[in-house]
């Protein structure tokens, strides 16, 4: 997954981890900046053993494959899934030299002057693997309890071996004790089961709208209606036909045509099928 405003590239693994990559700033090659890792390994625990159980790491990495991430739409955050079925939230923080002040002054280099770390754990939503997951701007929902401060980060949209859907809205609120000086919180907005039947959902999509269409799509929303391509008069004063090749038809049936793309997601199942969805605004 790519970050192309930060020009960040994301990979996940088998190794439990995500790396992520940034051009160096001494030439055009790219580097891995940062590795977000896995939870620490537990000990094993045995009849005789007297030792007290570790606490749930839930506040690090994932225990198991990570399988696919996705960048929030302002690149400040990164949701990620995995073997565990967790879907983990992580968040991008300024790093500090040792007078206090942001960033470092001695390389510009991205990894001395940010960090990630785990910021929110989203579990006992799915039931087998989570393979694919998504994330996109917020469209028309808007979160019923927020003020000025609260930022709405948009949706993410996740599914997997247990052929379920889950659509969740995040927005962050201010908490001066967070590296990141925000707290994440979700709500489900949306599920769908058996989206492929029986079958495992491999892969999970937003619609991505170009400037132009992602354009008009707002201007719809706007005007929250459609406008009818003029007529021509002729002398008698009757309809004769619609002119279709108008500048303002042709941005009135634009518009129409991306209405509620924003809503729009795909998957790919195990049973060989590509579905299309549209999420309905409540």
């Amino acid at each position: 997954m790519t970050n192309t405003a930060w020009k960040i590239l994301a990979s996940s693994s088998y190794d439990d981890s995500i790396k992520l990559y940034a051009s160096d700033y001494t030439s055009d090659e790219w580097m891995v900046s940062h590795s977000l890792p896995p939870a620490p390994p537990k000990h094993y625990h045995f009849p005789n053993d007297t030792r007290e159980p570790e606490a749930d790491e839930s506040g690090t990495g994932h225990t198991n494959t990570v399988w696919a991430s996705a960048f929030s739409p302002d690149g400040h955050y990164i949701a990620s899934c995995s073997d565990d079925l967790t879907i983990r939230i992580w968040a991008r923080y300024a790093k500090r030299d040792v007078e206090g002040e942001p960033g470092g002054a001695f390389r510009v280099g991205r990894t001395e002057k940010e960090g990630w770390y785990c910021t929110s754990v989203l579990k006992g939503y799915h039931d087998r693997t989570i393979f694919s997951i998504d994330w996109t701007e917020a469209g028309n929902w808007k979160p019923e309890a927020t003020d000025e401060k609260t930022a709405v980060l948009g949706r993410i949209i996740t599914t997997g071996g247990d052929g379920k859907i889950c659509v969740f809205g995040v927005t962050a609120i201010p908490n001066d004790s967070a590296r990141s000086g925000f707290s994440i919180q979700h709500t489900v907005l949306a599920t769908f089961e058996q989206a492929h039947g029986v079958y495992d959902v491999n892969s999970i999509t937003w619609c991505r709208l170009g400037q132009q269409s992602a354009a008009s799509s707002s201007q719809e929303q706007s005007t929250n209606r459609w406008q009818p391509p003029p007529k021509q008069v002729d002398d008698d004063g009757d309809d004769t036909m619609d002119v279709e090749d108008g500048p303002e038809a042709k941005a009135s049936r634009q518009s129409s045509m991306w209405k509620d793309a924003r809503n729009v997601f795909a998957t790919a199942g195990d049973d060989g099928m590509i579905k299309v969805w549209r999420l309905k605004d409540d």
